[in-house]
């Protein structure tokens, strides 16, 4: 609702660092995510099920599993480690 209000409906990317309110926000924003399908940016914080993140994510056209950002390097295999990110995109 905010968006029309502030001047702009373009949106690229959203980082969510919510200090393990990741999935609330992500279910506040499902109407975003399935009309403007913007790439995301989440920081995994421990405590968090990740299975209903990626759940909710796959339900709303996300790809699954997302791309390790930092370090990459640490991963061959997606695994969601704490307080790390990971990059989402919506399928095409």
């Amino acid at each position: 609702e905010l968006w029309p209000s502030v001047g702009t409906s373009k949106m690229d990317g959203v980082k969510i660092d919510v200090q393990g309110m990741e999935r609330q926000v992500l279910e506040g924003m499902i109407g975003l995510l399935t009309e403007r399908r913007p790439k995301l940016l989440i920081e995994f914080h421990a405590g968090v099920d990740r299975s209903r993140i990626l759940r909710l994510l796959t339900e709303a056209g996300y790809a699954v599993p997302g791309t390790a950002i930092d370090p990459p390097a640490e991963e061959s295999v997606v695994d969601y480690k704490d307080d790390h990110s990971y990059l989402f995109q919506a399928r095409a």
